[in-house]
């Protein structure tokens, strides 16, 4: 069972706004293998938006060291397949930045890392020992290696409130935050299966999807030590149309917990 839950908390009061950059990256765009930028600076606090151009692609987290694996712990979106002729907005998948360290992200499809897919955040200089250059041959080199690639979904495209097929015997579930529905996530819980992927669609306010556990519903899981999920906020506005998402896809059969986790900022 992966359940769900939502808690808001009150007692709000007027805050600053306090200035972050949202920076862009295109994904596949014109059905190239690169990310568009490839490497990009950024502050803690910014966000990183990856937009998933047509064809099937992973903004999927790595380390300097192995290029194109999945890093212990790390961030990855899921595959994202988009139709060439859709006409919808392409899916997103944010990532805030924490700190002023690299951070090193792969396509997880088959072959893409192997021919340059790869993108950075705050990476060496060029000269550098770990410069974006040098993290790219690496790549290419793991590719020219034929080292082990990931298994390809279909291409199904996933519409909003729906399931649908995103890998051999998997399901895309698709569960909207918030919105005309009230401050809920509908639906509030689903079953899955390892290999699925669950699409947080975000509508109006600001929410996020945020690992906990049973014992702490409230709580990041990240608080206990432990690694778990969380979105970041994705402030959308009431008169949105189209609305961003964010992927997790699940590992194993355990129970997986969530809420909206709500950020007080003090003044002084």
């Amino acid at each position: 069972m992966f359940s769900l839950s939502r808690v808001l908390s009150l007692g709000l009061v007027a805050l600053p706004y306090v200035s972050a950059v949202v920076h862009d990256v295109q994904v596949g765009a014109g059905g190239q293998l690169v990310f568009s930028p490839e490497a990009i600076a950024a502050q803690p606090g910014d966000q990183v938006v990856f937009h998933f151009n047509p064809k099937n692609h992973t903004a999927t987290q790595s380390s300097f060291a192995n290029p194109c694996g999945l890093k212990e712990g790390g961030f990855d979106s899921g595959f994202e397949p988009v139709a060439a002729n859709s006409t919808q907005a392409p899916p997103t998948f944010a990532i805030s930045v924490n700190d002023t360290q690299p951070i090193w992200v792969y396509c997880g499809q088959t072959g893409h890392c192997g021919k340059g897919m790869v993108f950075a955040v705050n990476c060496g200089a060029d000269g550098s020992a770990n410069s974006f250059t040098n993290f790219k041959k690496a790549a290419l080199a793991q590719g020219a290696a034929a080292s082990t690639g990931y298994p390809s979904p279909s291409t199904t495209a996933t519409s909003p409130g729906t399931t649908s097929t995103a890998s051999a015997g998997g399901q895309v579930h698709t569960v909207i935050v918030g919105g005309t529905n009230g401050l809920v996530y509908t639906p509030s819980n689903i079953t899955a299966q390892p290999g699925d992927i669950v699409t947080f669609e975000f509508h109006s306010k600001n929410h996020t999807a945020t690992q906990s556990s049973f014992g702490a519903p409230c709580t990041p899981l990240n608080a206990s030590g432990a690694t778990g999920f969380d979105s970041g906020f994705f402030p959308v506005s009431a008169t949105a149309t189209t609305f961003p998402t964010w992927n997790f896809t699940v590992q194993d059969t355990n129970p997986v917990w969530a809420y909206v986790r709500f950020e007080v900022v003090s003044t002084s």
